[in-house]
């Protein structure tokens, strides 16, 4: 299973109501529409696209799969919403993906890079990634059980321009 950790893209800023339901503002949509690009020159097409329940997360995903052309497969998962259990967000990513060949996950840091280090650090430890938004990370899911992968590559959203 190839999984792709995308951070969310840039969203209306804080403090300028409930955060869950900030949205992506043109710049965050912009963003998508590159990543859905490299996405598209990758030949991914996701099965399933896992989002945390927040809006922004929401709408990223949305708007990728939008400008990738393909049909929306979007399914909000809760476990996956800030300072959630990063345990519980692996399993739900592994169980709910598992068996597929492309996954999309659309998160928040540091939830992303967390969710990264339990399946690419053995023994799961500290890894910092640094996921600015619309960042991507791309692993090799190897077993489910324990979980284990191979991080295969990190896009910065500058990469993408």
């Amino acid at each position: 299973m190839r999984l792709y950790l995308l951070r969310h893209g840039t969203a209306e800023e804080r403090g300028t109501g409930d955060d869950a339901e900030r949205a992506l503002v043109d710049k965050g949509r912009k963003q998508c529409r590159r990543v859905a690009a490299l996405l598209g020159r990758l030949g991914v097409e996701p099965a399933l696209v896992l989002t945390s329940p927040l809006r922004r997360a929401r709408e990223t995903a949305q708007e990728t799969l939008l400008a990738l052309g393909v049909e929306e497969r979007v399914v909000a998962e809760g476990r996956l919403a800030p300072g959630g259990s990063v345990s519980a967000a692996v399993e739900a990513v592994l169980a709910a993906g598992w068996g597929l060949e492309h996954v999309l996950v659309v998160g928040h840091e540091p939830m992303l890079s967390e969710l990264a280090a339990q399946l690419v650090v053995d023994p799961p430890g500290s890894l910092h990634l640094d996921l600015r938004k619309s960042g991507l990370v791309e692993i090799e899911v190897l077993s489910r059980h324990p979980p284990r992968g191979a991080l295969i590559g990190l896009i910065r959203p500058a990469h993408l321009e």
